[in-house]
């Protein structure tokens, strides 16, 4: 239930920004197009209640971003930043279309990973129900042979059961760690050190972190924003740990006249090689904005590419392990069944 809310939270954004992004291209005003997508009658509740934040805040004489922060929705840092940034520097539409782009990937990404894992749950259930059915049927019926044991099938029944329940409580508990983890790595870079490191999940978040400050860094760049302002707030909407530390050290050097090339020297570790130089040589010809923008698409396309090797690789882990679950449940019942008649066997002479 918990993650099909999620998904619909998914969609309801993916479609919100994609509307806006059209509105912005089509030249008309935010308080139209929000008043538009309040209108109709098949748009989500999420997406008229984000619509009528940032209604309320520019009739209001606040911004765009600062209308879309005060929604009863949680927003994210990354959907703050640009649209704040898209809005100053005129860029609407770009901004729109980046953050459709963010969660129409989340969106899927979510849903192939969902449909993949459905055969394995629906056999590992399988699994459980005729492990733990034919177990209790043997030792009842060995009991009821031997006279050794309990005939009471529940003795066999309950704590299996509570060992199921503990197995459920341990997923429960290591999902909410997960998301536990992931919301402390937007702020402290050493949680977001470590998460990048975990297989096939790390390199996502990654990527996305990467691109996420690429896209937010060449909004305000087209803004005309001060180099300053900008790194600081594409470090902020990163939702990185390590990179927002590093582009707040790095925007107070900026702010000492430091240039962006000397600021990349000292990334080692945060940006990737191949993007610090790209950025310290783009800096020397004066090239930024377009830099930005290529690595911005560069690490959205990986990001992509690595959500589809989650995808495929999340589902087969846990396929694996529900093998493990079925061949230890052929073995508990062949076990039952030798008890049975070894039973037989001893209590026969």
């Amino acid at each position: 239930m918990f993650t099909l809310a999620v998904a619909s939270d998914l969609k309801a954004r993916a479609f919100l920004y994609s509307e806006l992004a059209k509105f912005a291209r089509a030249g008309f005003g935010m308080d139209k197009a929000c008043e538009s997508i309040i209108g109709q009658g098949g748009a989500d509740r999420l997406a008229r209640s984000l619509c009528q934040a940032m209604l309320e805040g520019v009739r209001g004489g606040s911004t765009l971003a600062e209308g879309l922060a005060a929604s009863r929705y949680p927003v994210s840092d990354l959907e703050v930043a640009l649209v704040d940034a898209a809005e100053k520097g005129g860029k609407l539409e770009i901004g729109f279309r980046h953050l459709a782009e963010h969660f129409r990937q989340e969106a899927e990404a979510r849903r192939r990973i969902r449909r993949a894992m459905i055969y394995p749950v629906v056999l590992l259930h399988f699994a459980l129900l005729v492990g733990i059915g034919i177990t209790a049927i043997y030792q009842t019926l060995g009991a009821n042979l031997t006279g050794r044991g309990s005939a009471d099938w529940r003795d066999s029944v309950v704590p299996a059961l509570i060992w199921v329940g503990i197995g459920y409580l341990a997923v429960v508990g290591l999902v909410l760690l997960w998301r536990s983890l992931s919301r402390a790595a937007h702020r402290s870079a050493a949680i977001d050190a470590w998460m990048k490191r975990v297989p096939l999940a790390g390199p996502v978040r990654r990527a996305r972190s990467l691109a996420r400050f690429s896209e937010v860094l060449h909004i305000y760049l087209l803004a005309g924003q001060r180099m300053s302002l900008a790194w600081e707030q594409a470090g902020a909407a990163s939702q990185s740990g390590q990179l927002m530390r590093y582009a707040s050290r790095s925007a107070e050097r900026l702010k000492g006249g430091d240039s962006v090339s000397e600021v990349v020297e000292k990334a080692r570790g945060v940006l990737p090689g191949d993007f610090a130089r790209g950025l310290a040589s783009a800096d020397v010809a004066g090239a930024l904005d377009e830099e930005t923008a290529h690595w911005a698409e560069h690490f959205r396309e990986e990001a992509a590419q690595n959500v589809e090797r989650l995808a495929e690789w999340a589902p087969k882990i846990f396929y694996w392990f529900v093998l493990a679950i079925a061949a230890w449940m052929i073995i508990r019942v062949a076990l039952s069944y030798f008890g049975i008649i070894q039973g037989m066997l001893d209590y026969g002479p």
